[in-house]
């Protein structure tokens, strides 16, 4: 009675965990989203530069990834900036969003050897 009880406490855990992480990544993409905008709309001059080395077929999410992830000193933010803070946050959902898949990976593995 006591192992089943644990089980349903862990697939509980496992759920909500699952739904916490979905939430998570749109709220992720929901902020890139408004990084994109706001830099079209507040640094010209970097995103044109962006969107000049885009790939093809590149979106607009894709061209803010690379402006947020970028180490080219031409696609820094200024510091103090309504887009540099955006991007801060944008870049710490990134990472609790992917520590929560990483979360879910290892719920997944510690539940898989357990049976």
């Amino acid at each position: 009675m006591q192992e089943l009880m644990m089980d349903d406490a862990v697939g509980y855990v496992a759920i909500a965990l699952v739904v916490t992480t979905f939430l998570s990544v749109a709220w992720y993409y929901a902020l890139l989203f408004a990084f994109a905008a706001r830099l079209k709309k507040g640094n010209v001059e970097i995103w044109s530069s962006s969107k000049l080395e885009a790939r093809p077929f590149e979106t607009e999410l894709m061209t803010a990834y690379r402006v947020l992830t970028s180490r080219d000193p031409s696609l820094a933010l200024k510091p103090g900036t309504p887009e540099s803070k955006l991007a801060r946050a944008t870049k710490r959902q990134l990472y609790i969003s992917m520590a929560m898949f990483l979360t879910i990976l290892a719920v997944g593995l510690y539940v898989s050897m357990n049976k």
